[in-house]
């Protein structure tokens, strides 16, 4: 049973970051704060943290991270972050899966397997960390509203 708090209470502290990295850089509605511990409960059970946001001027964030636990440390196993329009055209996408070593300039990935397809399609270098994503949805969206 101890083993099993310590892994809940490793998910709990990394939702609980995400929420903090996303109000902290966009203005969620009400329902949004309100839901959020639900998807913390879903997340504790099924090791999948799952978000839908709306930001500002039409953009929709779609994340998704999928957790596992090495020893007794919790790990991204796979994940998803996602900026999409209003018309569900992909704008950012990063994930990790192993596909790519190089970028679209077949330049070596900085941060393999962790890379970012532009609205262009284009295979760019990207560190993996969901900071870094918010801070390049921010610069896409532009100043909110």
């Amino acid at each position: 049973v101890p083993y099993e708090n310590h892994r809940e209470a490793q998910i709990i502290n990394r939702c609980w970051t995400v929420y903090s990295l996303l109000i902290n850089a966009f203005s969620p509605a009400d329902t949004f704060h309100l839901g959020f511990p639900s998807l913390v409960e879903t997340a504790i059970i099924s090791s999948d943290l799952q978000i839908n946001l709306p930001v500002e001027k039409g953009f929709i964030l779609l994340l998704r991270e999928e957790y596992e636990f090495t020893m007794h440390n919790l790990v991204i196993n796979s994940y998803s972050y996602n900026l999409i329009d209003n018309s569900g055209n992909s704008i950012l996408r990063c994930d990790r899966l192993p596909y790519h070593q190089t970028d679209y300039k077949r330049h070596k990935l900085t941060h393999p397997p962790h890379h970012l397809h532009d609205k262009m399609g284009r295979i760019c270098s990207f560190t993996g960390e969901l900071k870094d994503f918010i801070d390049l949805v921010k610069k896409v969206i532009g100043p909110q509203g």
